[in-house]
């Protein structure tokens, strides 16, 4: 038997068994796990077409190399993983951030001849017999030491990323918002809401394919793609290639689906988050995405969209959609939500009033017959040039009553266009005269409902900014006057 630190190893095993037997490794493409390397590396050769060993061993890869590699993969499909033409394309730093916390293909990787292309699973020989129990002690554990010094160092330059730029380490509620975020977008009921939103799916298809001379033999990114319905839209108006990202768990589906549909020569899915994926590609022609929120910014996925457009996107490329409007109504709640509760089966309830927070905005399909005032736009946003610190926004607006009533608060709504240097330009809108969205409208609840009369004027501002301790949630706040008096109240949407 062979001896390591009171470890003992039957004459029957294997050294590849003892060295191996502990926490599974996860195939970089799909849920196969294996506790020995060479069997996961051979999985993702015979399955995925991928072959590890030749790509480390092609671009002589060092073990931060292979490292790079490894978290390469985990966050690319196999395709553009194996079509990795030069070292350069895994020398950014945070391709050494793990894609799996603790990855024990990491632990492993230094064990691993890059210049092995032997496709057989081997075991490997135990060491001599002729050396002594000391002897290979001392080996072994010099060969822990040595990738004990080799972790380390990765581990500090993660630190180092983490103190120095604070790409990484985020604070932890952080992590737990955008985990939150992701996680929500792997549930099939929130896809097939959104693919069912005929005012949404159809305006995407119909500006996508009714300009199909502008996708024709281009390179288009869409980002955020769920289900891959917007990129097979693309690939059917004729795009070369169409690249999908998406971060969430949908993006394993969005593989299937494209391969099912036979279009897996045009369209490759990655799975990551745009700030940190690398394309195949160094600019796109045409960028599409539906980022949209409730009262249109929430989630901040248009900051997103934002960074693809100025890191990818060519000079005289095409965004999809490119305009966006916001507005703003008066209405009256004819729900009574809040009135509800002064007799309840002749019971005076009104303490549970007391428990509906006005401060929180209410997502819904308002009454058309509920609004007393114009619809005016307040907002608006040119997506090719709109800066990131331009969404954050204070906008002034003036309503026109046109109904009289008891005004219980403003409601916001947004129209998206497909505009530009189109040749059949599109419109929708989510406004309460039109027909429902899965956005629906946002409405704000004032906390001192007021009387209005036809003619009178409302004057405001209307601030959005993303919230401080979640951006992607939104902060609301109006000021306006009416009747001589001035107002002002908070709003959150989360």
């Amino acid at each position: 038997m062979n001896i390591e630190e009171g470890v003992c190893i039957e004459e029957n095993e294997t050294w590849e068994d003892w060295e191996e037997d502990d926490e599974a490794m996860k195939c970089f493409f799909c849920s196969y796990t294996h506790n020995q390397l060479a069997t996961v590396l051979n999985h993702a050769k015979q399955e995925h077409k991928f072959d590890f060993r030749a790509v480390a061993s092609k671009l002589h890869l060092d073990f931060y190399g292979m490292v790079r590699l490894i978290n390469f993969a985990r966050s690319h499909d196999a395709a553009t993983s194996s079509a990795i033409a030069s070292a350069q394309a895994l020398a950014g730093d945070e391709l050494l951030i793990p894609v799996i916390p603790e990855d024990p293909m990491l632990c492993r990787v230094m064990d691993l001849d890059s210049d092995d292309e032997n496709d057989e699973v081997e075991e490997k020989a135990p060491p001599s017999c002729t050396k002594s129990v000391e002897e290979e002690n001392s080996l072994l554990k010099k060969q822990i030491e040595e990738l004990r010094g080799q972790l380390a160092k990765v581990n500090s330059i993660v630190h180092a990323l983490t103190d120095e730029e604070g790409d990484i380490k985020k604070e932890e509620k952080d992590q737990d918002n955008d985990t939150y975020y992701f996680d929500s977008y792997s549930q099939v009921g929130i896809h097939k809401e959104m693919i069912t939103d005929k005012v949404r799916t159809d305006s995407y298809r119909d500006a996508i394919l009714n300009n199909a001379a502008l996708f024709k033999g281009k390179i288009v990114l869409d980002v955020g793609c769920g289900t891959g319905i917007l990129s097979m839209f693309a690939a059917k108006a004729g795009a070369a290639k169409v690249i999908g990202i998406d971060c969430s768990d949908m993006g394993v589906t969005a593989q299937k689906i494209v391969q099912d549909n036979g279009l897996s020569d045009i369209i490759t899915i990655i799975r990551g988050k745009v700030e940190l994926v690398k394309l195949p590609v160094d600019h796109v022609d045409i960028i599409i995405s539906e980022w949209m929120g409730y009262n249109l910014l929430y989630e901040s996925m248009l900051d997103t969209v934002l960074y693809a457009r100025d890191k990818w996107l060519a000079a005289n490329g095409l965004l999809f959609p490119d305009k966006s409007t916001m507005f703003l109504q008066g209405m009256t709640d004819s729900t009574d939500r809040l009135g509800f509760w002064k007799s309840v089966y002749g019971f005076d309830m009104t303490a549970v009033r007391n428990r509906i927070s006005t401060s929180e905005a209410f997502v819904e399909v308002a009454d058309p017959k509920d609004i007393l005032t114009d619809r005016v736009l307040v907002q608006s946003i040119d997506i090719p040039t709109v800066t990131l610190l331009a969404l954050d926004f204070v906008a002034p607006f003036t309503l026109k009553v046109s109904k009289d009533g008891l005004m219980h608060g403003f409601l916001s709504s947004f129209d998206i266009g497909f505009e530009t240097k189109l040749p059949n330009p599109l419109w929708f809108s989510t406004g309460s005269e039109a027909t429902p969205t899965h956005w629906q409208q946002t409405f704000f609840h004032v906390q001192k409902p007021f009387y209005v009369r036809v003619g009178d004027i409302i004057k405001g501002t209307w601030s959005v900014k993303r919230n401080a301790t979640n951006p992607r949630f939104l902060d609301v706040e109006f000021t306006w006057t009416h009747g001589g008096n001035k107002f002002f109240e908070k709003f959150t949407i989360h």
